[in-house]
């Protein structure tokens, strides 16, 4: 067993999620100053829930918070480049959670999957690879990481999907609750919202919603049904973003199944783009393009 977790992988892979963690973060530190969240939730109030145990942490002076943000935003932007990656994530993790402990009303399970993987990234070599400390240190560059830096992080992206369908187990998710109040809401879905509105639509994605949970993790882990799987959940995400509105997560999930991938799956992808023609290039582009607009019309 000892073997297989210091067997030696591509680190490609892990430092693409470095990427896209640091940009996810970098946008939703955004969020917060583009929607003012910053001083409705932490300025205006005069009085903050605490978890218990953390009565001692609370907000800053008004100033103080924006500069909480600022700086959060300025390591998410050096995570993702991986700049002073140690110190980056550190202190992110450090920020993140602090302001995740301010106020226990404005829970989300997302934000605390952030806490988490933020804090195991702080152990992994998610810098040796596609960052600037590999440029600026020689000896840090290497192109190999320990297989249980990618096991980690598999395991606890699959512990949410566990766990999520391990939660629907309850009388009222079994029989369409609250599905049947969320749907009509967003009867003005393209092509299918007018389903919304009925009851056996609502039970029909309740139990798909516990099904694609509690068979993820297992899928995910075996090759076979692993494209499969892959797509189902894509296609799971996109709806519960246009559906329920529900700020980074989906995106931050998506994002977060390339670990699944192989580790060279960067490097491979590389390859096998530049044996394009120009041609076949400029079409990749277009599409990606119509792509991108597709997907922020979907987001709204």
């Amino acid at each position: 067993m000892k073997n297989k977790l210091f067997k030696p992988v591509r680190a490609e892979s892990l430092a693409a999620f470095r990427i896209l963690f640091g940009i996810i973060m970098l946008w939703e530190v955004y969020r917060y100053f583009d929607y003012g969240w910053i001083e409705r939730y932490w300025v205006r109030p005069a009085l903050n829930f605490t978890y218990e145990g953390f009565s001692w942490v609370s907000p800053l002076s008004a100033d103080g918070m924006v500069l909480v943000f600022i700086i959060m935003g300025v390591l998410a932007l050096f995570i993702t480049i991986g700049f002073l990656y140690r110190i980056s994530i550190t202190i992110f993790f450090l920020l993140f959670t602090y302001t995740f402990l301010l106020e226990q009303a404005r829970y989300l399970n997302h934000f605390y999957l952030v806490v988490l993987i933020s804090f195991l990234l702080i152990f992994l070599p998610a810098h040796q690879s596609y960052s600037i400390d590999s440029k600026l240190f020689s000896n840090l560059k290497s192109s190999w990481i320990p297989k249980w830096s990618v096991w980690i992080l598999q395991f606890q992206i699959g512990i949410v999907y566990l766990f999520g369908g391990v939660a629907k187990l309850n009388q009222d998710w079994l029989s369409g609750s609250p599905m049947d109040m969320w749907l009509p809401r967003r009867s003005d879905f393209p092509v299918i919202g007018s389903l919304f509105e009925h009851y056996e639509t609502a039970v029909a994605m309740s139990y798909s919603g516990l099904i694609l949970d509690l068979a993820a993790f297992p899928l995910l882990m075996i090759r076979k049904t692993r494209p499969w799987i892959f797509l189902a959940l894509i296609f799971f995400h996109l709806m519960n973003d246009r559906i329920f509105t529900i700020g980074i997560f989906p995106w931050f999930m998506i994002g977060a199944l390339t670990i699944y991938l192989p580790t060279s799956w960067p490097k491979d992808l590389y390859s096998y783009f530049s044996k394009f023609t120009p041609t076949q290039k400029q079409m990749w582009i277009t599409a990606s393009i119509f792509a991108g607009l597709a997907g922020s019309w979907f987001h709204e």
